[in-house]
């Protein structure tokens, strides 16, 4: 066993998972982690070896997945259908410093 095969045996899964949880298709999922992996072996002179080469992969896989829907149309459609999976997450507007600054001129928000 080369000493790239031993990583790729070891988060080859983990990073399958993550592709089809993105991208919602098997072979397509097969295509990202496979050229993750290559994209991953290409760039190994730039990996920090003091840090886990786990997270490094599955950013690599994300990210290559997230250009993979941008170029099909489909980002959009992904985003939707992760938010009506988890209906905890809530998407509140940051407000900016003059609108905290008018709500706590005016004793609050306005009660209608």
């Amino acid at each position: 066993m080369d000493a790239w095969e031993r990583p790729v045996r070891a988060h080859q899964q983990v990073v399958f998972r993550l592709s089809y949880l993105l991208l919602g298709d098997a072979q397509e999922a097969e295509d990202n982690t496979q050229e993750a992996f290559i994209r991953a072996y290409r760039a190994m002179e730039r990996f920090d070896s003091s840090r886990p080469l786990h997270p490094w992969l599955l950013r690599i896989a994300a990210n290559l997945a997230r250009n993979r829907m941008r170029s099909s149309g489909r980002y959009l459609a992904v985003i939707r259908r992760l938010i009506q999976h988890d209906r905890s997450i809530i998407l509140v507007p940051k407000r900016s410093a003059l609108d905290e600054k008018r709500l706590m001129s005016s004793g609050g928000p306005s009660k209608s």
